[in-house]
């Protein structure tokens, strides 16, 4: 039962990692585009 919810854990915190690395890729782009633009 332990194994299973570590698991579950790292597999949660793997999609965290996820959306934390797309969020800011698009915070970046955004910032870069609006900059480029003035």
């Amino acid at each position: 039962m332990q194994l299973l919810t570590e698991n579950r854990l790292f597999e949660i915190a793997d999609i965290v990692a996820n959306i934390i690395g797309v969020v800011l890729a698009v915070i970046l782009l955004i910032k870069f585009t609006e900059s480029s633009k003035v």
